[in-house]
């Protein structure tokens, strides 16, 4: 659900063009309303890009991930994945926070998978997206996910493929995991990705709070726009893009796929 009340609106200091179409949570032209609920069922693996990623709508997804929650117990994932090393941060107490993209060395662990776990009930390490290496030729990443991810979907712990994108011509960017132990609970900022996510639960209670990409024309501030949006667009299909110029013929200098024009032949 979306609350438009909880978070700060900036002030831009310019208009910010906005050409999106899709579902609005501001009162667009067609708007989001309720978010739906889909149990996994082959009628719904069927229509699933058709009503809800073509459409640029969230659902949730009822029951997907039960045969796993079982699966991924401490034990398990220590067994297959255990001897893999992984990046987790380290705060020094409780009032400290998780989620910092600017990690200093000393909050930074490098250590066995197996360790963090039997870490992990003390509330104090916290693991998210892994370092992947980037790849010199094109500059994305050389793999989609760090070694203990992969070891878990080698020994069917996780899934690579979750059954509503099996009728899709969707492929993963990166699976990641996200594994901590917050005992008031945690927040992360307001952000958007580039990419559609698919959010497995397996423990624990998350609640989501959603923005349609039309809220930052209307002051809602995401990733720093508020500092760049003299160059941010927001292109029709919801595509946020931060550093977009005019072109004289029409268009911007970035499609919506987030191609640049200038790198297209």
């Amino acid at each position: 659900a979306a609350c438009r009340c909880c978070l700060p609106l900036m002030t831009p200091t310019n208009t910010i063009p906005c050409h999106y179409q899709g579902p609005s949570t501001i009162g667009g032209s067609t708007t989001l309303g309720e978010v739906s609920q889909i149990t996994l069922d082959d009628d719904a693996c069927s229509t699933f890009w058709k009503d809800y990623i073509a459409e640029r709508k969230p659902c949730v997804v009822r029951g997907g991930g039960k045969e796993y929650i079982k699966l991924m117990s401490n034990a398990a994932m220590m067994r297959v994945a255990g001897d893999e090393v992984v990046t987790a941060e380290e705060r020094k107490d409780e009032s400290d926070s998780f989620g910092k993209t600017d990690w200093s060395d000393d909050k930074r662990l490098h250590i066995p998978f197996k360790d963090f776990i039997k870490r992990v009930s003390t509330s104090k390490v916290y693991m998210t997206t892994q370092d992947i290496p980037i790849s010199q030729n094109d500059g994305g990443p050389t793999e989609k996910m760090g070694p203990h991810i992969q070891k878990l979907i080698d020994n069917n712990l996780i899934p690579l493929n979750p059954p509503m994108l099996k009728d899709t011509n969707l492929t993963q960017y990166q699976v990641n995991m996200w594994f901590g132990h917050a005992k008031d609970g945690s927040t992360t900022g307001l952000h958007h990705d580039y990419h559609d996510n698919v959010y497995m639960l397996l423990r624990g209670r998350k609640v989501f709070r959603i923005y349609s990409p039309d809220a930052i024309a209307k002051g809602l501030d995401t990733n720093g726009v508020a500092a760049l949006n003299d160059t941010v667009v927001v292109l029709p299909n919801g595509l946020i893009c931060y550093d977009c110029r005019p072109l004289s013929g029409g268009g911007y200098s970035v499609r919506e796929d987030g191609a640049r024009q200038a790198d297209v032949v």
